[in-house]
C-alpha cells in the first residue's frame, strides 16, 4: 500500500493531462514514492508490475530517479492481473502480419499511417497491409496472422468507452467504424499480439480504471499475447520512430516485453532523446 501526501492528485494529474508526462518533478516523487523503497528487493534486470486502480495510469516505463529513467534499469513487463503471469501465456515467435491504415478522414489526411504499417510488414515473413479497407475485410483476416496492427483515427464515446471506434473506409454516406467491441468479440489466431496505434486512444477510450482492466483482461481471455497501445498522442514521425524500432527488436527473435525497454533504450543512447512525453507514448502489455 502506498501512501503519500498529494499521491491521488499526482494521480488524477497524468490521468487527465498527458502533458503530465512532460514533468520529470512528478515522474521524479513517483519513483521516490513507488520505486525507492523497494530498489533493493529488485535484483533481476526484468521487472513485472501490475498496476491497480489509478495505478493504471502511471507512465512506469518513464519513472525517473534524478538521473536516468526506470526502463534504462529494466525490462519493464505491465499486466493487468497476476492470472497472466502465473499462466507464462506468450508467443515465442511472430512471423506474419496484417496491417490496417486509414490515411484519411473528413478531408484530413493521414499519410504517416501507411507508411508506418509499410515499414513494419518488412519484418515478417509473410504480410497483408490493408489501406482504407472496410471492416469486414479486415475481420476475415484477423484469425491468421500473429500480430495485427492498427494506425487508424479514433473517436471516443466517453459514455461508453465500449462503443468508442477506429474510424474505416467510408461506405457512401456512413463510417463504417471497428468498435472497441468488436475487438474483444473478433476470432484471433494462437496467442498473437495487437498493436494499436491511434491518437488519444488511452484517454478517451479508457476514462475509468474499471474500462481498461475490462478490456485488456477480456483480450487475453480471447488468447491475445501482448498489446502495444498507444498512452498519449503524439506525432506521426515520432510513432514512426518507435513502432520501426520496436519491430526491429522484435525480429531478432527477443521476448516481446524486453522489446519496448530496448527500443527506448536506443533511443535515449543513440538519438540523445530525453523527452519524457515521447518515451512515454506507448505501453506494453503482456509477457
Amino acid at each position: 500500500t502506498v501512501e503519500a501526501q498529494g499521491f491521488s492528485k499526482i494521480l488524477k494529474r497524468l490521468k487527465t493531462r498527458a502533458k503530465s508526462f512532460a514533468d520529470k518533478e512528478i515522474l521524479e516523487n513517483l519513483y521516490s514514492t513507488l520505486i525507492h523503497p523497494i530498489q533493493r528487493f529488485l535484483l533481476s534486470n526484468n521487472l513485472v508490475i501490475i498496476p491497480y486502480g489509478r495505478m493504471i495510469h502511471i507512465p512506469f516505463n518513464i519513472l525517473y530517479d534524478g538521473k536516468g529513467f526506470l526502463f534504462e534499469k529494466y525490462n519493464i513487463s505491465i499486466l493487468p492481473a497476476y492470472r497472466i503471469l502465473a499462466s507464462r501465456y506468450f508467443k515465442k515467435n511472430y512471423d506474419t502480419f496484417l496491417g490496417l491504415a486509414i490515411t484519411e478522414v473528413k478531408k484530413r489526411y493521414f499519410p504517416f499511417a501507411r507508411w508506418e504499417i509499410e515499414k513494419a510488414s518488412r519484418f515478417f515473413k509473410r504480410s497483408t497491409i490493408l489501406i482504407n479497407e472496410e471492416s469486414e475485410r479486415f475481420f476475415s483476416l484477423v484469425p491468421h496472422f500473429d500480430v495485427i496492427h492498427l494506425a487508424t483515427h479514433s473517436v471516443a464515446v466517453e459514455d461508453d468507452p465500449l462503443r468508442s471506434f477506429y474510424t474505416l473506409k467510408r461506405n457512401g454516406a456512413k463510417i463504417k467504424p471497428l468498435a472497441i467491441n468488436d475487438l474483444l468479440n473478433l476470432r484471433y489466431s494462437r496467442n498473437p499480439m495487437l498493436v494499436i496505434s491511434s491518437c488519444s486512444l488511452w484517454k478517451a477510450f479508457f476514462p475509468e480504471e474499471e474500462s481498461i482492466y475490462s478490456v485488456l483482461n477480456t483480450l487475453f481471455e480471447r488468447g491475445i499475447s501482448g498489446i502495444l497501445i498507444t498512452r498519449t498522442e503524439l506525432g506521426d514521425k515520432e510513432a514512426m520512430l518507435i513502432t520501426e524500432g520496436f519491430y526491429t527488436e522484435l525480429s531478432q527473435g527477443k521476448r516481446p516485453f524486453m522489446v519496448l525497454s530496448s527500443t527506448l533504450r536506443k533511443l535515449v543512447y543513440l538519438f540523445g532523446i530525453d523527452s519524457p512525453e515521447l518515451l512515454g507514448s506507448y505501453v506494453y502489455f503482456g509477457l
